[in-house]
């Protein structure tokens, strides 16, 4: 824009918006006014609020003496802005309404119920938005792929899947995102927070889909919407399904800086890290032993507890840890996906399958 260059990543994207045009409400930038104009219009319009028309006399100007009247909500929109916060997690909202909604989130609060199922819901929009799911009447649609919705700025939100504007970007690393809730997420990762907790084993994730996708290994739900091509395995989630892919690709995008040895995961990565620095930094308060990681330290503490989150739906049997579980379930089904390449016999699991190996073959 301007051609200054700069020695810092975090110098440059403070120079970037002021050439920018930004949102005041949510943030996102535009590079010209007419962008900012129409995106103002559409995702924060104005609410026609009836004030007393009560005339009060306010100064402006640098001439003290002279005073020019105004509305008294003229005046009341020169008050600044004030946030309301919430008590909970310190999010700000413009609203009382918005606060209100987004703190039912804290209490569980969904005072808004479906007529048709027993579904209820935190906001009003969110009740609209699924009961057009039973009557397939939507005031919106996409015209790309005809989804629907109830409020047009879902609608544009949405329309961003289809088309390269990514108007959120992320300070730390300057990638750009479609939504700002997908920047939040990121910047999670940033910041290594994993806000979404499981309330049955304990385990955090980074986002709310895998959360909930972690918490139908509790219900007992066979949600598995996502099949592997080559394999046919069913996962719950994109991401998994993604991270699966690459055992069939050999693709390993995640370097250790140290040895050169490659990963499927970031975790994997960080896992195998600590095989180099040595650093057990989570420790035992029942016993002393030490961790590498938060979640060996958790499974650990089940066995002071005696705590087994993990059922079997169709025997009742439990377990400490998930991978034990899939196993097990392996005996009801007969599935066996580990076949030893010499002698072709199938087992539940990949260290039966060396076992054999080594005792048959070696």
């Amino acid at each position: 824009m301007c051609g200054k260059s700069f020695g810092q990543q975090e110098d440059f994207h403070l120079h970037y918006e002021s050439h920018c045009n930004k949102c005041n409400s949510c943030g996102a930038l535009f590079t010209n006014k007419d962008a900012l104009k129409a995106h103002r219009k559409e995702m924060h319009p104005r609410k026609n609020v009836k004030l007393e028309k009560e005339i009060t006399p306010v100064a402006v100007g640098g001439n003290a003496g002279r005073k020019v009247v105004l509305s008294s909500s003229a005046a009341a929109r020169r008050k600044k802005w004030e946030p309301k916060v919430c008590s909970e997690c310190g999010k700000q909202y413009r609203t009382n309404y918005k606060l209100s909604e987004h703190m039912r989130k804290h209490t569980g609060e969904r005072p808004f119920a479906c007529s048709s199922c027993p579904k209820s819901f935190r906001s009003k929009i969110g009740l609209a938005q699924h009961e057009a799911k039973h009557t397939g009447q939507y005031e919106f649609s996409c015209s790309t792929c005809g989804k629907g919705f109830q409020c047009k700025s879902y609608l544009i939100v949405h329309q961003r899947v289809h088309s390269n504007l990514k108007p959120y970007p992320c300070p730390t690393c300057s990638r750009h995102f479609k939504t700002k809730q997908s920047l939040l997420d990121h910047q999670n990762r940033h910041l290594g927070v994993k806000p979404y907790l499981c309330d049955t084993c304990g385990r955090r994730f980074i986002t709310k889909g895998l959360c909930k996708s972690h918490q139908r290994v509790h219900s007992g739900k066979d949600n598995k919407q996502y099949p592997c091509v080559v394999c046919h395995k069913m996962f719950v989630s994109k991401s998994y399904l993604t991270t699966h892919l690459r055992i069939h690709t050999g693709e390993k995008p995640y370097m250790c800086e140290v040895c050169g040895k490659g990963f499927l995961t970031r975790v994997d990565l960080r896992i195998h890290s600590t095989m180099h620095t040595g650093e057990k930094s989570f420790v035992c308060e029942w016993c002393g032993k030490a961790f590498a990681r938060r979640d060996a330290l958790r499974c650990h503490r089940r066995s002071h507890t005696g705590e087994r989150p993990y059922c079997c739906d169709i025997c009742g049997q439990s377990f400490t840890q998930f991978s034990p579980l899939t196993i097990h379930k392996r005996l009801h089904t007969g599935e066996r996906p580990y076949p030893c390449e010499i002698c072709g016999k199938a087992f539940v699991s990949r260290s039966t399958m060396s076992a054999h190996s080594k005792k048959h073959h070696t």
